[in-house]
């Protein structure tokens, strides 16, 4: 049986319409869909891969930007914007701030120097001063002799540096004593052969006490004494 040409024409004409419909429907569905709002999802923490399905889960996009941080891993997420349950369309993009870990130099150089001198230094470096600890020396007093961690080692910026700092050399304390009343020719000649400075003496007349004898002291009797400091007498004439 022939099939009339205008019947084919009309025939295809149909299925044009049809195809066409379904097209429309298709669109219609996928930019409704496209429109469709979500919550943005948290991203805290996550590495990069983690982020990335977690956003794909949700029809999102991630645009990445990374940044130095001075406590999150490298890899990680450090933020994002927008924030967390925030609620946008579909097929958009976060931006998610990824960790490059934190900035790293090298420490300085400060032995040698006065601990004075070397605040301004350890902070345009980038670092803290720690701990400082101190101990008799034979470098002049201030002067630092270790440090920790030691110089030119690539630490994280912020890094404390502790400090051992000299005192100078500690002199040995006496205990000065009781020289009234004795006789200056036999204390001076103990006090040179122990080390000890003694200023010019002074000679001051005294009734009734014999050529001599001491009278007067500085320091005092119990003080304590260093061999570094003069010892003043008083001599009866």
């Amino acid at each position: 049986m022939k099939i009339p040409k205008g019947f084919k024409i009309l025939l295809g004409i149909l299925v044009f319409l049809i195809v066409m419909g379904i097209s429309a429907m298709v669109t219609i569905i996928f930019l409704v869909k496209g429109e469709e709002e979500v919550e943005v999802p948290d991203l805290s923490g996550k590495n990069i891969e983690e982020a990335i399905d977690i956003l794909s889960q949700k029809g999102l996009f991630m645009k990445k930007i990374t940044q130095f941080h001075p406590t999150v891993p490298e890899g990680r997420v450090i933020s994002q914007d927008p924030p967390p349950k925030t609620m946008i369309k579909r097929n958009k993009k976060v931006k998610v701030y990824i960790s490059m870990g934190a900035m790293r130099a090298l420490t300085p150089s400060l032995v040698g120097k006065s601990l004075r001198a070397v605040g301004i230094e350890i902070s345009e470096r980038g670092f803290n001063i720690g701990f400082i600890s101190q101990v008799s020396h034979e470098e002049e007093p201030g002067v630092i002799i270790a440090q920790e961690p030691m110089p030119d080692l690539e630490v994280e910026k912020g890094t404390p540096i502790n400090l051992l700092v000299s005192t100078g050399m500690k002199e040995d304390e006496w205990v000065m004593p009781d020289l009234i009343g004795k006789r200056v020719e036999k204390v001076v000649p103990w006090l040179e052969v122990n080390g000890f400075r003694i200023s010019p003496i002074k000679n001051i007349p005294y009734a009734g006490i014999e050529k001599g004898i001491i009278l007067r002291q500085i320091p005092l009797p119990g003080w304590k004494l260093r061999k570094s400091q003069f010892i003043s007498l008083e001599v009866s004439s």
